[in-house]
């Protein structure tokens, strides 16, 4: 049987593995696990050493190493399609949002989210408008287009006035654990487990300045906050929100960039995630708690109903007697919670396997 090849844009992956990288891992695990396709994976550097690890146990698959590091933007729409093109590509995958400029090839093309439209300033105007076109030039031109969501896909639909099939399926993760947080003495089994989870940035939609002024709020319901993926530096806040969490010291931990085996460990070790995101094309953290039957708190915008819903708590506006409400239900109802997060898992695994086995027919039919 003749193989589907398929080049896949893994610049995700040659950095600490964020959202994109995650998907991009993910679909590479289940085109590997396909017979059907020859899959090989392209960067315009090499990949971490973390990504190398987890590729390191998926099969069918070729890593073409860069004889040279080059600019990501030269490589990506210059180099990549014409490698592609050369070696008798079937399809390039664009796994980040847009399609090469210089394209040869039938495009596959993954939409993660349209956050420079939903959300103003994320990028300066006149960027705004190019990226606009380029990404209008991407849906025109790409075979298919993938996303993470169906907010997703409608908010493409409705602002690219597109009627090409767009197919959904989700990132599930690998979720290694490790038993122990290391390098954290200040961190002990108890203060995780009595505390909310917040995984993210300093990204202006990630809103973690919302999420200082609530501690105060839990003081009052004797509930602590771990910081995930953001050290705590002073000049990123106020005057007013560095007071706060001075003020609060005894409940509050950044923790800065840590492996995945550890964050899944306090993914299934915390008493909640917390998620008070203002924008986001898919929010892998709550899938992710929600594998561990861990509960999610999270804001009621964008693709977070659509995932979390009735399975965990929703709390719209960011005011605190808002979130104090969604907190205080969190706690009375905590055991069916988790349940409910479990079960909300199971139900998304199911949807994504069958969504990817239906686009790979596709793909295959095409």
């Amino acid at each position: 049987m003749t193989k589907i090849k398929i080049y896949i844009d893994c610049r995700s992956l040659t950095e600490k593995i964020t959202g994109v990288g995650f998907y991009t891992l993910n679909l590479i695990k289940l085109l590997s696990s396909n017979e059907g396709f020859e899959v090989t994976l392209c960067s315009h550097k090499p990949l971490s050493k973390v990504a190398i690890n987890i590729l390191s146990n998926y099969d069918n698959i070729v890593v073409r190493k860069p004889k040279i590091r080059m600019n990501s933007f030269l490589w990506y729409n210059f180099i990549f399609p014409f490698q592609a093109w050369i070696n008798n590509s079937n399809y390039i995958w664009a796994s980040c949002n847009l399609i090469p400029i210089l394209n040869f090839n039938r495009s596959i093309l993954t939409v993660h989210d349209l956050l420079y439209l939903n959300i103003k300033g994320s990028i300066g105007f006149s960027f705004t408008s190019q990226l606009f076109l380029l990404q209008k030039y991407s849906i025109i031109n790409s075979s298919f287009i993938v996303t993470p969501s169906n907010f997703t896909k409608q908010d493409i639909e409705a602002r690219f006035k597109t009627d090409k099939s767009i197919d959904v399926f989700f990132p599930l993760i690998n979720s290694e654990v490790n038993s122990i947080l290391s390098n954290y003495d200040s961190i002990n089994i108890s203060f995780i487990k009595n505390s909310l989870l917040f995984v993210g940035d300093y990204q202006k939609r990630k809103n973690i300045k919302f999420l200082i002024t609530l501690l105060p709020l839990l003081k009052k319901l004797k509930l602590k906050l771990i910081i995930a993926g953001v050290e705590y530096i002073p000049k990123n806040f106020t005057p007013d929100e560095n007071l706060i969490i001075n003020n609060n010291s005894d409940i509050v931990r950044f923790l800065g960039f840590i492996s995945d085996s550890e964050l899944n460990f306090l993914y299934s070790s915390s008493y909640s995630l917390i998620y008070p995101s203002l924008f986001e094309g898919f929010g892998i953290p709550s899938i992710l708690a929600m594998k561990f039957s861990t509960p999610v708190i999270a804001s009621s915008n964008s693709t977070l109903p659509e995932i979390v819903g009735a399975y965990g708590v929703m709390v719209k506006g960011y005011d605190l007697v808002a979130w104090e409400r969604g907190l205080a239900r969190l706690i009375k109802n905590y055991s069916s919670y988790r349940v409910k997060a479990n079960k909300r898992y199971k139900m998304i695994k199911k949807y994504n396997w069958t969504n990817f086995n239906k686009f790979i027919t596709k793909i295959k039919n095409n």
